[in-house]
């Protein structure tokens, strides 16, 4: 029996900074500081724990490093449901955007290979204690690159956490550009294109994306402009539109790619 394909799923407006993405063909990581929750990825709430670690066993100058990587991390979120009214409604500007499918394992695979990586949210109602996550195994002794790496884990911990209360019902499954991928942006080891505010990570020359599924109340010229992208871009891909079942008061998608 063959396995089944997992999919991911991505939810866009028809603004121009999501178009031009879909032209030209990447994903956008963006600085946790332009999520639209103030406390997702809440590196400044653990700021002064790390602090008070690097103070005790003589890292304090590593703290300017760490801040330094803080601000340039990046993230893209992604979920595992195509048909959902609260994303078509919040993400997708009312069903009048746009959702692309990729294949799960294809895009795990190739963000890896450029120091990307990826796993579902963590949904807590209090934020980790990470001075009992550290200060047991950060001594004296440690040196600058211990130092580091003991720091990694809980780092990692802290760029996938959401609030359970606020945002549990999204089932999100997040990509993390952290700093094994900006060292190889840095020596060129990768073609992901840093800028201001987050980083560009192309995917038109990969087989990660299956399908895009427009929304019921995309206009009539973004539905043609999304279909002259698809068939300069991704010809292989299927086009699928959101129908409503008032019926039963759910969506559903349907296949309209010879339409």
């Amino acid at each position: 029996m063959t396995q089944e394909i997992n999919y991911l799923y991505k939810y866009y407006s028809c603004e121009a900074y999501n178009l031009d993405a879909l032209a030209n063909g990447y994903l956008w990581f963006s600085n946790p500081k332009n999520l639209n929750d103030p406390f997702d990825c809440n590196f400044e709430g653990y700021r002064e724990s790390i602090a008070f670690s690097a103070f005790k066993t003589n890292h304090f100058h590593k703290m300017y490093e760490l801040y330094e990587l803080f601000e340039s991390f990046g993230i893209c979120s992604f979920t595992q449901e195509p048909t959902n009214q609260h994303f078509w409604s919040l993400y997708s500007a009312n069903y009048s955007g746009f959702c692309l499918v990729f294949d799960k394992m294809e895009l795990e695979k190739k963000l890896l290979s450029i120091g990307i990586i990826m796993d579902d949210a963590i949904y807590l109602t209090q934020p980790i204690n990470i001075e009992s996550e550290i200060n047991n195994k950060i001594t004296d002794n440690t040196s600058d690159s211990e130092f580091k790496h003991i720091l990694e884990q809980p780092l990692r911990k802290i760029a996938f956490i959401k609030n359970k209360d606020v945002w549990a019902n999204e089932n999100e499954f997040r990509a993390f550009l952290g700093g094994i991928c900006i060292g190889k942006i840095a020596s060129g080891e990768n073609d992901v294109e840093k800028l201001k505010n987050g980083y560009k990570v192309p995917i038109k020359k990969n087989n990660l994306l299956k399908e895009i599924i427009l929304g019921h109340n995309i206009t009539t010229e973004n539905k043609a402009l999304i279909i002259n992208l698809i068939q300069h871009n991704f010809p292989d891909i299927k086009l699928s539109q959101i129908e409503l079942d008032f019926k039963n008061l759910q969506l559903k998608v349907v296949d309209v790619s010879n339409l």
